[in-house]
């Protein structure tokens, strides 16, 4: 079976010595299309962008030799940035309207933006460090790509060891996701990754198309199975921030009726 390096996107950035070791991030699953989350507090419900963003990290010693088999300590982050990889987008807030009240701002990008690596096996058979960003979401629509850092715990404060950019990807309104052939955004990796109890999150409406795709382990798909659990989510949500605190309840007893 064909390796998913015959796909990978090579802007993976070699850094400088960091220690005895070399690092290079390499995107091996780029992102197609995000449903935006809206500009709200609460973001139950939202939906990543998929499919789910897998980079991985090669490491070398000062031989050339590859040495990626244990990495405890790195970890690698994600940011999101224009159309032309170079502006970041930091927040999203709503278009100014005539009140004087100061619109709020949101993070652009929310959710798991930080991964440690995981040990995998690729489609051809080899092992490989991965980071999967299965659990990512942007706010607002538009065109966008992801800059992936690769970091280090125990130093956390140092330059970045490596960095690699995304393609460019679409976030479109929720109603318009997933909107692309399931072999697009169910890709070979997400499914051998799902079958290694990687969380990866697959659309549900693909899952109910019959001969497209066998559901996924049950353990691997944390999110709602249909948008009406999401709707019904939402209105749970909504309704309980809605209520008014609850009264302390009394314990003491009625007097008895004489």
């Amino acid at each position: 079976m064909e390796g998913v390096a015959a796909v990978a996107n090579e802007t993976g950035v070699a850094s400088p010595e960091a220690g005895d070791k070399t690092f290079r991030l390499v995107v091996l699953q780029q992102p197609q299309i995000g449903a935006a989350a809206g500009l709200r507090r609460n973001t139950l419900g939202r939906l990543p962008i998929v499919p789910a963003p897998v980079v991985e990290v090669i490491v070398h010693d000062h031989a050339g030799e590859r040495t990626d088999v244990e990495l405890p300590y790195l970890f690698c982050s994600c940011s999101l940035r224009q159309e032309d990889g170079v502006s970041p987008v930091e927040v999203a807030a709503p278009e100014p309207s005539g009140d004087s009240e100061v619109a709020e701002e949101f993070s652009a990008l929310i959710g798991q933006l930080v991964r440690n690596p995981r040990r995998v096996e690729d489609l051809d058979g080899s092992q490989k460090s991965v980071f999967v960003f299965d659990d990512v979401s942007v706010r607002t629509e538009g065109r966008f790509k992801l800059e992936f850092r690769l970091g280090e715990a125990r130093r956390p404060k140092s330059p970045k060891l490596a960095a690699a950019l995304s393609d460019t990807f679409d976030v479109v309104d929720w109603q318009q996701y997933p909107g692309r052939p399931a072999h697009e955004i169910v890709p070979p990796l997400s499914m051998h990754l799902h079958e290694q109890g990687v969380p990866v999150y697959i659309p549900p409406l693909l899952l109910s198309q019959p001969g497209e795709l066998a559901p996924p382990p049950p353990s691997s798909n944390p999110f709602p199975a249909n948008y009406s659990e999401l709707d019904a989510l939402a209105q749970v949500a909504t309704a309980s921030a809605d209520l008014p605190p609850a009264r302390p309840s009394s314990s003491r007893r009625p007097p008895a009726s004489p």
